[in-house]
């Protein structure tokens, strides 16, 4: 979780989103078999024990409700009215992130797509002036993260 955190500024939502190499790679640095990580768990009391060794090991602090506010108004304004582009307004955000030393907020907000259905609100949710109303529909009957809603 230290590497995906340090290349990614996230935590993995997903095991299968750790690549295979850097499995291979961390498990022959601790000598322990690669095949252990299948039974690590991203959810409980060890996981965000790990998470919080992390984040102080690296000077980031879990976003709060105050922070997320203040992300969607940045959003809304300095990214949203310039960048179209739905992953390019994510990838703005985990800069910002980055940049704030906050855990991007939402658990699931930046993670991958799984099985085919996004688990996350829209990061164009900040802007919904520039799309129709059925599109603009579309995306609030998304779920969302099981975690906390992005505000919006």
């Amino acid at each position: 979780m230290l590497k995906f955190f340090e290349l990614k500024p996230r935590f993995p939502g997903l095991l299968e989103e750790v690549t295979p190499a850097a499995v291979k790679y961390v498990a022959d640095l601790v000598k322990v078999p690669a095949t252990d990580f299948e039974k690590y768990t991203l959810v409980g009391r060890t996981a965000e024990y790990h998470r919080k060794q992390i984040r102080k090991t690296l000077k980031f602090r879990p976003s709060t409700v105050a922070d997320e506010k203040a992300l969607a108004e940045w959003l809304a304004a300095e990214v949203c009215p310039v960048v179209l582009i739905e992953d390019r307004q994510r990838k703005a955000l985990l800069v910002e992130c980055r940049a704030r030393k906050i855990e991007p907020p939402g658990g699931c907000l930046l993670g991958p797509r799984a099985a085919g259905h996004d688990r996350r609100p829209s990061v164009s949710r900040c802007c919904p002036g520039r799309m129709t109303a059925g599109a603009v529909r579309r995306r609030r009957c998304r779920s969302v993260s099981p975690h906390r809603a992005w505000p919006g």
